[in-house]
């Protein structure tokens, strides 16, 4: 697993921290991730997992107080680049996600993961949106 980020930024380095927060919630709920930041032609997914038949495409934000809502930042333009990208990696990628997860036949989620960390950047709580509309 790896952050395709630059490391060296403060902005980078809350991302890969949320990212790394919202991984090991969605372990804790039964997904297997599958990928990390995975580029593919129209840009990147943070993550992608499998749980009970679905693939789940998740888009990451991590905020650093409550004052400001990880949701807000998932506007419609946001959601339909995500079902975009999902549709795209599904139909490129497919045979590799069939040997991985075993399955043939999934459904397709797009989710979302809100991460809120204080300033010492330990986390406060996580959002998690499953099976977002676009």
């Amino acid at each position: 697993m790896s952050y395709i980020g630059n490391l060296n930024t403060h902005r980078g380095l809350v991302g890969k921290i949320g990212e790394d927060y919202a991984t090991e919630y969605l372990v804790s709920k039964g997904h297997t991730i599958l990928y990390r930041n995975r580029r593919i032609k129209l840009g990147e997914i943070d993550i992608i997992s499998s749980s009970e038949g679905n693939l789940h495409f998740v888009e990451v934000k991590t905020v650093l107080s409550e004052k400001t809502r990880a949701e807000d930042h998932l506007d419609r333009r946001k959601l339909r680049k995500m079902a975009s990208l999902a549709e795209l990696f599904y139909k490129e990628y497919v045979r590799n996600i069939d040997y991985l997860v075993g399955q043939h036949e999934m459904g397709l989620s797009l989710d979302f993961v809100g991460v809120y960390l204080n300033t010492d950047k330990s986390m406060v709580k996580i959002v998690y949106l499953e099976g977002i509309e676009v």
